[in-house]
């Protein structure tokens, strides 16, 4: 569970709506004060500035030019506090969405002494009272970074008006050089820029964290190894709570009349039972993994089959636009069937290994069941030994009247239906913990298997390797000798495939380094803004004055700055459509969805949404990219 300190680490203290300070820029000296706070009395807080402290003025405005870290955390505390949604409807008392400082101090003062403690707020009382309004900080602290990034986002895209397709000056066959929005500055977020149809209607939708692309395995294991944590405690709870009814029930026993030496040979007989009864559960939780192992190793499976439906749906596809009737077509051909071969035999590896899954699933399940009957068994065994206990006891009730024996035999037993209880509710909330946990293993092997899989469909890709002769020659026809060699060693050192970097470049500049957009100004082979050539130590007027071939360092600069800047310089394959939102939206490039319907990026670029969706995300891109090196082949060969 998250609280509301560690909610507070998570977005940064000053990440609220009452400061403008940027969500996620964390403050140390700010964050470190937090160790230090532990409350503040009910006049420290009256003496603050509340009207400026609501306002989200400085914190010496609020609290005076003395003002220590404690003082700034408190104050960020109560800022951050009152912006989360619960807490404000709860502090609006005349229903007018904004806070008082009459409300707020009625607000303070109603919460202070939650933990007992009438003196002080603490955070104690804090986390009471969002416990008590059922907020999910976890979700609110996630909130609040996507907003925070988007915030960083809008800073950095420069606004382009929507407009038409760009007329490239002195580039009659620019083609591919519409649309530009361009390569924003900095470190490069792309301009908005890039028109399409009319966008969705409806609310926009946000992308969620939980789509980021490129989680590490050893982030995934954490998340794991955090929710079997969870189990450890929820375990340890229940067997706690099972402790102090097995004391009560002692209790019970022998205020009745069980004799000591009654009671501990009954005490041996069940812990006997317990140990059984524990056994089974341990037998249980081992054909849960097993079946919760198998699942997410099928889950895994299927998601790898997917994506081997995709690539021979793209082989196919481009095999259909090659034509047979010369030898070089017809090996051509060959080649690409090959390839389709090899991943539907890959396909069918993984479908004949899912049938094998299926099978151990559904033999641990069987275990499992005749477990849990096994287990019920002794349960009541359980029960029963506990009546006849009672019933053959010499001081049970002795000389009570045989209903009031009865009531008391009842009030005991309901101990041991207690304790089932527990464990039913434990067992429950493991299961649940569990079901989430084989979800992230399956993240988890998709994680680990990512490398591999890559691979095997890179090397059965079209889209692999080296520039058809052909095509090379034809391009280096046009932008000089050596230029497409040039894309395929800068291809290799960023670590993606040379022909979805020709492909980026013919959808934005028809591989013409002289196309111009009139609008922006964005200019050459990947349309660079005029901030972002003067970021990379150059200006649009240099970039148009020389070579395609010279142009091409400054391609490759510009995508290993954005690959650093969002950390995804790590010697990862780059994929087409990262590779795109890298010029895009590069503060997203590490999301599977970039943008949805109704934001502005996505209102102006709604011709990038290529599946129709309502969302632009790297799948549309790499469709784009793909789509584009295909017309390139098809107009060049």
């Amino acid at each position: 569970m998250v609280d509301f300190k560690a909610y507070l680490q998570k977005v940064g203290i000053q990440g609220n709506k009452y400061n403008t300070t940027a969500a996620g820029k964390q403050n140390t000296d700010l964050a470190k004060s937090l160790s230090l706070f532990s409350s503040a009395s009910l006049d420290k807080i009256k003496g603050l500035d509340l009207e400026k402290l609501l306002s989200g003025a400085d914190i010496k405005e609020i609290v005076g030019e003395n003002a220590t870290d404690e003082d700034a955390a408190l104050v960020n505390m109560i800022q951050s506090f009152i912006s989360i949604d619960e807490v404000q409807a709860m502090a609006d008392a005349d229903g007018n969405e904004e806070i008082s400082e009459a409300e707020l101090t009625q607000l303070i003062e109603s919460i202070i002494g939650k933990d007992g403690n009438n003196g002080d707020l603490s955070m104690d009382d804090i986390n009471n009272v969002l416990k008590e309004l059922g907020v999910d900080l976890e979700g609110a602290a996630e909130k609040a970074v996507e907003e925070a990034l988007k915030e960083e986002n809008d800073k950095k895209v420069e606004e382009q008006p929507a407009k038409e397709t760009p007329k490239a000056s002195g580039a009659g066959e620019a083609g591919g050089a519409g649309g530009a929005g361009g390569v924003g500055g900095g470190h490069g977020a792309g301009g908005a820029g890039r028109t399409g149809g009319a966008a969705p209607t409806g609310d926009a939708k946000k992308p969620a964290l939980s789509e980021a692309k490129g989680e590490t395995a050893e982030q995934i294991q954490q998340d794991i190894d955090t929710k079997n944590s969870e189990i450890e405690e929820i375990e340890k709870q229940a067997d706690q709570e099972i402790e102090e009814k097995e004391k009560e029930k002692e209790n019970a026993m022998k205020n009745n009349g069980v004799s000591d030496e009654e009671y501990e040979a009954y005490k041996e007989k069940e812990q006997e039972l317990e140990n059984q009864i524990k056994g089974k559960d341990d037998e249980i939780h081992a054909q849960d993994d097993i079946i919760s192992d198998a699942k997410s190793s099928i889950d895994s499976n299927k998601n790898f089959m997917a994506d081997i439906d995709s690539q021979i749906s793209e082989n196919e596809a481009s095999m259909s636009e090659i034509a047979a009737d010369d030898e070089n077509g017809q090996a051509k051909q060959t080649e690409i069937q090959g390839k389709i071969d090899n991943l539907k035999q890959e396909k069918e590896a993984k479908e004949q290994e899912n049938q094998e899954l299926e099978q151990k699933i559904s033999e641990a399940e069987a275990e499992k069941t005749k477990l849990e009957g096994e287990k019920q068994q002794l349960e009541e065994q359980k029960q029963n030994l506990l009546s006849e206990t009672l019933q053959n006891s010499e001081g049970f009730c002795k000389g009570m009247p045989e209903e009031a024996r009865k009531g008391i035999t009842k009030s005991i037993k309901n101990f041991d239906e207690d304790i089932t209880k527990i464990r039913n509710e434990k067992n429950e909330k493991v299961q649940e913990a569990k079901t989430q946990i084989t979800e992230l293993q399956t993240k988890l092997k998709d994680a680990q298997a990512k490398e591999e899989r890559e691979a095997t469909l890179r090397e059965n890709s079209v889209y692999n390797g080296s520039v058809p002769e052909e095509l090379a020659a034809q391009i280096d026809a046009k932008n000089g000798a050596g230029f497409t060699a040039k894309v395929e060693e800068i291809a290799k050192r960023l670590n993606c495939d040379p022909a979805d970097l020709l492909g980026m470049m013919y959808s934005e500049s028809g591989l013409n380094s002289k196309a111009v957009n009139g609008s922006s100004g964005s200019t050459g082979l990947i349309q660079f803004m005029p901030s972002t050539a003067q970021g990379l130590g150059t200006s649009t007027a240099e970039l148009a004055a020389m070579s395609p071939i010279e142009q091409l360092d400054y391609v490759e600069k510009f995508y290993e700055s954005n690959l650093k800047a969002v950390g995804m310089n790590d010697g990862r394959h780059i994929e087409a459509g990262t590779l795109y939102a890298l010029a895009f939206l590069p503060a997203y490039a590490n999301r599977e969805v970039l943008t949805v319907a109704g934001e502005k990026y996505y209102n102006a670029n709604s011709g990038l949404d290529t599946d129709g969706n309502g969302d632009i995300s790297t799948s549309d891109l790499t469709t784009r990219v793909r789509n584009k090196y295909q017309e390139l082949l098809n107009s060049w060969t």
